[in-house]
């Protein structure tokens, strides 16, 4: 048993800490591990929960706009790459150029852009171009897993972390 002494000179046992401390840690590997776990399938369902959830499209405002509303419209990265509508033969955007686009699958990560505080549901794009474009001169970035965004295509797609 581990024994402290409190301020107030009481004797504490601290055992039961140190359990604690121990089934978080437990159970924040466990949820790391069934989230890297979790099929494309799933993961595209979570992420449609959170983007209507968060930021659901307006059909007042934006009738006829590209939106996340069903896992048919949410792409992995990998399928993004490979669609028919890949850039391939292009680049997505004149600073995020075809190239860029299999290093950031090389790496599991990238860099995206918003117009907007980059947040569940936010549009984000891998080109700062494409945000600018969007109204914001100074748009925000975060550096993101691939797999937290749920891709319309290699150009933009919504953040959509699941935690």
């Amino acid at each position: 048993m581990a024994w402290v002494t409190t301020k107030d000179g009481r004797q504490v046992n601290t055992d039961w800490f140190d359990k604690d401390r121990q089934i978080n840690e437990n159970k924040k590997e466990a949820d790391a591990r069934n989230k890297s776990q979790m099929s494309d399938a799933d993961r595209k369902k979570a992420q449609v929960e959170i983007i209507k959830r968060h930021n659901p499209k307006d059909y007042d405002i934006n009738p006829g706009a590209t939106w996340v509303e069903s896992v048919d419209d949410i792409q992995t990265w990998d399928e993004a790459m490979n669609d028919e509508w890949s850039y391939k033969d292009s680049d997505v955007a004149p600073d995020f150029t075809w190239k860029d686009a299999q290093e950031a699958k090389k790496k599991g990560y990238v860099m995206v852009y918003s117009s907007k505080p980059i947040k569940q549901g936010t549009f984000v794009s891998p080109s700062r171009m494409i945000a600018v474009s969007y109204g914001n001169d100074h748009p925000y970035s975060k550096k993101v897993k691939l797999e937290d965004v749920a891709w319309i295509d290699l150009s933009e797609g919504q953040f959509a972390e699941i935690k």
